[in-house]
């Protein structure tokens, strides 16, 4: 760790360069904890649309099962009709 640490000064100018070591530090650790919460902010967000998303679904869903059952009584209405018409067309 030492070497490191001196080829780090050597390269930055000596005794100084541990102000700049520590600034970068303090730095790299600001702008991963600031990505981290925009991600975790972003996600988030992603979270409430697929709720959305799913509420949206699930009342398509009811209305088409609405649509369907409305589509079987019209059939069965048809059907009736249909009965009613072949035993007038009997009498005649």
């Amino acid at each position: 760790m030492d070497i490191l640490l001196k080829q780090f000064e050597s390269v930055f100018g000596g005794q100084g360069s541990s102000y700049y070591w520590y600034i970068g530090v303090i730095v790299v650790l600001f702008t991963i904890a600031l990505i981290i919460i925009v991600f975790k902010s972003k996600s988030h967000d992603f979270t409430g649309e697929i709720e959305q998303l799913r509420l949206i679904s699930e009342s398509r869903k009811e209305m088409l099962e609405q649509h369907l059952q409305r589509e079987k009584e019209l059939e069965s209405k048809i059907a009736d009709y249909e009965a009613r018409l072949a035993r007038l067309e009997q009498k005649r």
